[in-house]
């Protein structure tokens, strides 16, 4: 008589080198398979900054981060400023405190390498409830912490500002597609916590970084239509309007900050665009010479007879915001990065969904419309002329980071009482072998309708 294989038979001829991992790792298979506790989040997140730090010294992309950084740092004027250019009072005036306190410590930069390390500990924690794969956790991980090495050399604010604010919208998705939460939790304090800090570190990447995130709004008012949920998109729009109006109340209560708000805005709006021929603004603009036009466009505003708020308002006037003449102006590098970066996002998408949730049409909807916002995004920056690399690579950043959240959202969460045959499958498990098992299923299933037709 044919001795019939069982399942395990079957399992250990699809997998001959499952069991390996359990036998001689039980350690790694455990911390692979659990849920990480908030400090070792941080300490996984701690160490690639430590190492970038110690070895490759990072230091600001951009001459506006240095501009930035000398107002804690007591530079400008021989005195410690509490308020910064673009950064709002929430952190510029804790940065000016330490900087009185201790003259020299690039208080600037340490805070941009913290921020960077609480947003991406934020997502390794969402990894490590979202899945007890192996595999996934340790892809995943990896994906986190090479858009972490990336800020960590290219420091610039604006990015960081972008990651930390997706990071803590991520945090209250996750609790606001889970009808099982009815109370708040640390996870929500600590998402309402970053959406401030990012938004106060740069208010236009924070506001910003809503946009990825609206196909999740639509579908808690749509779908889930559950009070706390909605509850916890209205606290994420509290945290950044509070930090933005801390900010702007800040500069208005402040002597000689005052019309700060007013000519940024104005200043945006004329050297954040197209340039303007010299002729054309000095019909309007006559006092400015062809030198003051180029230093308008440098953003070096030292003459403050000659760059007014009067002056900038004359000159808006002939500025336009959006127009399709500057897509002209994006250059064929942009463009291949833009559509390279669009290609990518779609493919990661695809295959963060079917590791995670077998193509559940939740997160394909969730997915498909984060994929559409990220378009809609560059292509708003592109009728604008403003695709920088720090702001298309930042974009690219939290579009992972949101595509991520739709996943770990609707996946099987992992349990501390995850069985060892469950972690036997799980610890081996790769594209691969699900092509090869879904083939064999068909097969099978072909197999038997052909046996049953009648001959």
């Amino acid at each position: 008589m044919e001795q019939q294989p069982n399942a395990q038979h079957e399992a250990a001829a699809i997998h001959p080198f499952k069991n390996v991992n359990t036998t001689q790792f039980p350690h790694l298979i455990k911390f692979l398979t659990h849920k990480w506790d908030i400090l070792t989040c941080l300490f996984i997140a701690f160490i690639p900054v430590l190492l970038i730090c110690i070895f490759a010294m990072p230091a600001f992309s951009t001459i506006d981060d240095a501009i930035q950084a000398m107002y804690p740092e007591g530079v400008y004027y021989g005195q410690t400023s509490y308020l910064m250019l673009y950064t709002l009072a929430p952190i510029s005036v804790p940065l000016g405190i330490l900087g009185k306190i201790f003259p020299g410590l690039p208080v600037f930069a340490l805070c941009q390498l913290l921020l960077i390390v609480l947003s991406t500990a934020a997502m390794l924690h969402l990894v490590s409830k979202g899945t007890d794969r192996p595999s996934i956790r340790v892809s995943h991980t990896a994906m986190l912490i090479a858009c972490e090495s990336f800020l960590t050399t290219y420091l610039n604010y604006t990015a960081v500002a972008f990651v930390v604010t997706a990071s803590g919208l991520s945090l209250l998705v996750v609790n606001a597609l889970s009808k099982q939460i009815q109370h708040i939790t640390g996870q929500d304090v600590a998402g309402f916590f970053l959406v401030f800090l990012g938004t106060s570190l740069r208010p236009e990447s924070g506001f910003a970084t809503f946009i990825l995130f609206v196909p999740f709004i639509i579908w808690v008012l749509i779908h889930e239509r559950h009070m706390p949920s909605i509850f916890r998109g209205i606290a994420a729009g509290i945290a950044a309007i509070l930090a933005y109006a801390i900010g702007i109340a800040a500069y208005l209560i402040t002597p000689g900050w005052q019309q700060l708000p007013r000519a940024l805005k104005i200043g945006r709006a004329i050297t954040d665009t197209q340039s303007v021929d010299a002729n054309t603004i000095q019909t309007v603009a006559p006092n400015l010479s062809n030198n003051d036009v180029d230093m308008l466009y440098a953003w070096w505003f030292g003459d403050k007879s000659v760059f007014s708020l009067d002056t900038f308002q004359k000159i808006s006037a002939f500025v336009q915001e959006y127009s399709l003449s500057n897509i002209l102006l994006i250059g064929k590098r942009n463009l291949l990065l833009t559509v390279m970066a669009i290609i990518l996002l779609s493919l990661l998408a695809a295959f963060v969904s079917l590791n995670m949730t077998r193509f559940v049409r939740s997160v394909v909807i969730l997915q498909t419309g984060i994929i559409l916002c990220v378009i809609a995004t560059l292509l708003a920056l592109a009728l604008r002329n403003r695709m920088f690399d720090r702001v298309t690579f930042s974009l690219d950043i939290i579009a992972l980071y949101a595509l991520l959240t739709a996943s770990y959202s609707f996946a099987d969460k992992p349990t501390q009482e995850t069985t060892s045959a469950r972690r036997n499958i799980t610890s081996s498990r790769r594209l691969p072998s699900f092509f090869y098992r879904s083939a064999q299923r068909h097969l099978h299933r072909l197999s038997l309708c052909i046996s049953r037709q009648p001959r």
